[in-house]
Formats: C-alpha cells, structure tokens, sequence
C-alpha cells in the first residue's frame, strides 16, 4: 500500500534537495508550463502589503525570477537573482515606493526577509502566466525605468556598450552567453 504524496510536499525541503531554485524549476515542470508566457506564482500578503513572485524556466539556464509589491493602487516590480536570494536570504529591492517600504520594513527588513523565504519555500504554486493583471498593472508602473523591463525584445550579435552591459548585468543573465 503506497500513500499518494504531492508534489509540492514532496519537494518541501528546498534546502536539502539542491536549493529553491530546483524546487522552482520542479514544480514549473509538475504545473507542465511549456509556452513562454507560462511561468508560476506564489503570493501572500505581509502587513497589508501583496508579494506575488513569478518563475519561470522556459530557458532553464537563464530562469526569470521576479517579484510584485502593491498596496492600494500603488505597484512595484523587479527581477530577482535566486542565486544571490539562496545564499544571503535578502533580495536588493531596487527604489522601493515609500508606501511599500514602510509597511515592509514595519518590523525591521531582516523580518520582511525571513518570512519571503518561508512562504517562497512553503506557500504553494500556481500556473500563471505574464498576462496576469498585477503583473501587468506593475510593469506599467515602472514603465519609466529601462532596467525594470522583464523582457528583452531581440539581441544582435555587436559590441555591448556599458549601458548594455549593466542592463544584463541588473536583469541576472550571465555575461558569459553573450561571448562568441
């Protein structure tokens, strides 16, 4: 007699099994994303403030890792290095609205932190995708700021000026696929 066990519960020990990147990078296979626009989200909310997260390993060398803040009408985005996330347990919240980062940094930073990693390491998944209302709502909003744009539209093989490079560099692509 074999007892059925999600998936989920299956890889709950992210940090035993190879990191919260893998377990990521499993359950996007598990909720069977296969087009590019697929990714999955965790969300909760933290002192009236809404955290939605988007994976993606549609190029599993390069995952995209990013987060929504809103609270009322007021939304921000950013990609995320779940490389850097995994070993610091912080996250560089690049110009955070001052109504955010009150409400977030209500009980200190090191709290906002902690309880992200909880809920990314527990909190189930869902399949989204880049279609979603408040992700939309929060690229408008940042719409101002080049290195907020989650997605770049093509590339052409040339020399990469600095602006390019720290364009790469802010969105977590590692330099070394752009070498020839």
């Amino acid at each position: 007699m074999t007892s059925q066990v999600s998936p989920q519960a299956q890889l709950s020990g992210s940090r035993k099994l190879g990191g919260l990147k893998y377990k990521l990078k499993e359950l996007y296979k598990i909720k069977q994303c296969s087009k590019k626009t697929d990714c999955i989200k965790i969300n909760y909310q933290y002192n009236y403030v809404n955290a939605i997260f988007y994976f993606d390993a549609y190029d599993e060398y390069n995952c995209n890792f990013s987060v929504v803040l809103f609270f009322n009408d007021i939304y921000y985005y950013t990609n995320l290095n779940i490389d850097v996330l995994e070993k610091s347990n912080k996250a560089y919240l690049y110009k955070l609205p001052d109504d955010i980062l009150k409400r977030i940094s209500n009980k200190g930073l090191n709290d906002f932190y902690k309880v992200m990693i909880n809920k990314l390491e527990t909190q189930s998944v869902e399949k989204s995708c880049y279609a979603d209302k408040a992700f939309n709502k929060a690229i408008a909003s940042n719409i101002k700021n080049i290195y907020e744009n989650p997605f770049l539209y093509h590339l052409r093989k040339g020399r990469m000026s600095e602006k390019h490079y720290k364009i790469f560099v802010f969105i977590y692509i590692d330099c070394s696929i752009f070498r020839c």
